[in-house]
């Protein structure tokens, strides 16, 4: 039987920067992917897709087993113990293929797109295959070494990508994107036993590893897929598959950040939770929640103040509609992030109810204001529901959090204070950049200056608050220690980390 292994928290950075670098490297691949196919494909097309995707998102989650998350947690790991959550994974993959092609018919009927049944029974295979990816992998994770990981991923992007495109272009048809959602998968599946083979025995011997996290997190899946996927149920009802389409992929794009970033880094973090805590919970909450907003809300912030020309770059001008509904998602994003990492100290004490509990209040609230909206004024009302179940469960997150990881309302609001007025005044000075009549030669230079703009603001922004405070040990610590050592590796040396104002942080 392997044991937990010891992990530094230098070890938790370096398997961030990998697991982020993967994810940045398989969304730049999706990013290509999608600069062609928006070319080559319309909403429609899009719009379509996301119908059959949406149930399989749905079922998909509602039957969410946390192997993974089981096994990095796990004291030790046996080959007994991944043979049970093979056979798990692959129950949980027949379940899911059988459900949905029983329910593709239905579905077609009540959107009345006979192309569904094809379309949701093909597309089904995806989540079958990343089920059965081997669970062996789990072996790197909790070692902290996340490059088989990479490569596992990376490739399984770039054979869809070549796939998609190449369907795109010769039949300009959304069996493209159909190509590549299931082709990643596929691909992962194959080379994940190439990197961490294992001997294939159905067996359920080892169920209780795995039970104790199945019955709330089913319940809380059931309820998150609701609370993500109610909007793309009821819209098509009201709205046409070419407005529907608008507004999925302007979700899509949205939802780039947390998958790039922000998801990717939860596994290093609940491998260095669990294998040992230096701080309490609620400082180590507040330290993890504040990282959260500090490093992704300028990036919604940025990209709702450059929706135009961003939307006009990676989309091409015949989606320029949907610049308004990009702007508000990446708003309610930001809304979203306090509280976002409540989910890992919940799964590290085994919690989940907890869990469950805040994304029922979601939803309670959610569908009352989805159904209202959505028939009175369509894709406006969606948007208006998201902001109010969004500000009601962040604050039942803060009230939780506050109950089991003794993390008080006030300190939680307390890390947020400071990135906020920073993105405020990073926005303005962008803003003011990318109005000046200084940039004839195109979009990107405006892109890029703004951008440049924005990251210079907020970053000394960020820097001068935190400074002004008394340099209270939050994630700005780490952070400007890390650029404390980086100008020492430059060669300014004691110079350097003096005029970065982080001497003792170097240490």
């Amino acid at each position: 039987m392997t044991e937990t292994p010891h992990i530094r928290p230098g070890q938790t950075i370096k398997a961030g920067f990998w697991v982020i670098g993967s994810k940045l490297a398989s969304k730049l691949v999706d990013f290509a992917s999608l600069l062609v196919l928006a070319r080559c494909l319309g909403p429609a097309d899009f719009g379509l897709v996301a119908m059959a995707m949406t149930t399989i998102f749905i079922v998909e989650a509602i039957f969410e087993l946390p192997l993974s998350a089981a096994l990095i947690r796990s004291v030790g790991i046996s080959d007994e113990i991944l043979q049970t959550a093979f056979t798990l994974g692959l129950l949980r993959g027949l379940t899911i293929g059988t459900l949905l092609a029983a329910i593709s018919w239905p579905i077609a009927l009540l959107y009345g797109e006979p192309q569904l049944v094809g379309l949701i029974c093909v597309l089904a295979l995806a989540p079958v295959m990343r089920g059965l990816i081997s669970p062996r992998m789990v072996m790197f994770a909790r070692a902290m070494n996340f490059r088989p990981e990479v490569m596992m991923e990376v490739s399984g992007k770039v054979v869809a990508a070549i796939a998609a495109i190449a369907i795109a272009v010769s039949t300009a048809s959304y069996w493209a994107l159909v190509a590549a959602t299931v082709l990643g998968p596929m691909v992962m599946m194959v080379a994940s036993y190439g990197m961490a083979p294992m001997r294939i025995r159905l067996t359920l011997k080892n169920w209780r590893v795995f039970s104790d996290l199945v019955g709330w997190n089913m319940l809380s899946q059931l309820i998150s897929s609701m609370n993500w996927q109610l909007d793309r149920m009821i819209l098509p009802r009201f709205v046409a598959a070419h407005s529907f389409g608008q507004y999925t992929i302007s979700s899509d794009l949205v939802s780039i950040p947390f998958q790039a970033l922000l998801y990717p880094l939860t596994r290093p973090l609940l491998a260095m939770l669990a294998a040992g805590r230096q701080d309490s919970l609620g400082d180590a909450y507040l330290k993890v929640s504040g990282g959260v907003f500090l490093l992704m809300s300028p990036i919604f912030a940025f990209m709702a103040c450059m929706a135009g020309p961003l939307v006009g770059l990676i989309l091409g001008e015949k989606w320029a509609d949907i610049t308004p509904v990009f702007q508000a998602l990446c708003l309610i994003a930001i809304l979203r992030l306090p509280g976002s990492a409540m989910w890992i100290f919940a799964l590290l004490l085994n919690r989940l109810k907890s869990v469950t509990i805040r994304l029922m209040v979601e939803l309670l609230a959610y569908v009352p204001l989805a159904l209202v909206g959505i028939a009175l004024w369509g894709i406006a009302g969606a948007i208006a529901a998201k902001v109010g179940a969004t500000m009601i469960a962040t604050v039942t997150s803060m009230v939780l959090i506050r109950d089991f990881a003794g993390a008080r309302i006030v300190d939680q609001l307390g890390v947020l204070y400071r990135p906020v007025i920073s993105n405020g005044l990073a926005v303005m000075s962008a803003y003011y950049v990318a109005q000046a009549q200084l940039f004839e030669a195109g979009v990107i230079v405006k892109l890029l200056a703004s951008g440049g703009v924005f990251l210079t603001v907020y970053l000394g922004a960020v820097y001068c608050l935190w400074a002004l405070v008394g340099r209270p040990g939050s994630f700005e610590t780490l952070a400007f220690r890390m650029a404390a050592r980086s100008v020492s590796t430059v060669g300014m040396g004691a110079w350097g980390r003096k005029w970065i104002g982080a001497r003792s942080l170097s240490k």
